[in-house]
């Protein structure tokens, strides 16, 4: 999903965090002029709880987002198996986390070449910036990904460890 779609989904997040925040308040007896479903009233804690539910929503639709690249990249940074490919495009997803440094979420898509074989994945990862401007459309990069779900990979940034190649 593009930046477009997550921001989209976010901002709905917000807004039915936001609509329910209120009509919690309603309950709790905190609005006043206000007649359920739609008419919106007035009440300090009402409007309060709204504006908080509406960042939790936010706040929770981005963890929703973010969560499941930061897995899937740790476990196949530990046992994909190395592949080399060619970037083929980049993109921001327009995630940024300050954890363990200044870090954006990417999509990227690479054409694999495991022997014979060659195809395209897709992968999802949070990089510095000095990381994604080293990954340009073209280049040659090594990929982790796993036997059973090839499509999903994961750049091998740094120096690889791999095997001497035998002198024959």
């Amino acid at each position: 999903m593009r930046k477009f779609g997550r921001v989209l989904v976010m901002v709905t997040a917000g807004i039915i965090g936001g609509y329910f925040g209120y009509w919690i308040g309603h309950l709790a007896g905190w609005t006043t002029g206000a007649e359920w479903p739609w008419q919106i009233g007035g009440g300090t804690g009402a409007i309060l709880l709204s504006i908080g539910m509406a960042v939790v929503g936010v706040l929770t639709a981005a963890m929703i987002l973010a969560l499941p690249s930061v897995y899937t990249a740790r476990r196949l940074q530990r046992s994909g198996l190395l592949a080399d490919g060619t970037i083929i495009d980049i993109w921001d997803l327009g995630l940024t986390s300050r954890v363990g440094g200044y870090r954006r979420q990417i999509e990227f898509t690479v054409e694999l070449r495991d022997g014979d074989k060659a195809h395209r994945a897709k992968g999802v990862q949070w990089l510095s910036q000095a990381e994604i401007d080293t990954l340009v459309p073209g280049d040659h990069v090594t990929v982790r990904y796993e036997s059973e779900h090839p499509n999903r990979v994961v750049l091998q940034l740094g120096e690889v460890e791999r095997e001497p190649i035998p002198v024959t």
